[in-house]
């Protein structure tokens, strides 16, 4: 570290003090840093990285040889992260299971007009057939 005003190194600053002060500026210069802003997939998670930057090129987001992908805190957007992925998977797949059930118990029921159950009867009509006698006038 040196003075502003007569560029001499300051040696009476206590060690921890210098750390602090070495480690906010990192921080500073981390965050003026241009981000990788890749819209409403920042927040998406992946099982690692590489499959995460492969799907950002796919999207058009990050192109080869780009900057790294930097782990960020978490913040309300579009993409889903682990958790809320599992529970909406959850969700879906118990909807699926009720309607299969749905589907599976009501087979013929409500299969729209015409539709009757099978009865007992011991006869068949046949819709075919002509029975009716014409009368050419």
């Amino acid at each position: 570290m040196t003075d502003h005003l007569t560029h001499k190194p300051q040696s009476n600053v206590p060690h921890c003090f210098q750390a602090r002060r070495l480690a906010l500026q990192r921080e500073i210069d981390e965050e003026s840093q241009p981000k990788a802003n890749f819209g409403q997939w920042d927040t998406a998670h992946f099982d690692n990285s590489e499959k995460q930057i492969k799907f950002l090129r796919l999207m058009g987001g990050f192109k080869k040889g780009s900057q790294p992908i930097r782990q960020k805190s978490e913040r309300f957007n579009m993409a889903l992260g682990k958790e809320s992925q599992q529970t909406l998977q959850q969700g879906l797949l118990g909807e699926f299971e009720r309607a299969q059930n749905r589907r599976m118990d009501f087979q013929n029921k409500g299969a729209g007009l015409g539709f009757s159950a099978p009865s007992n009867k011991k006869f068949a009509i046949d819709a075919n057939a002509r029975n009716s006698i014409r009368f050419d006038d």
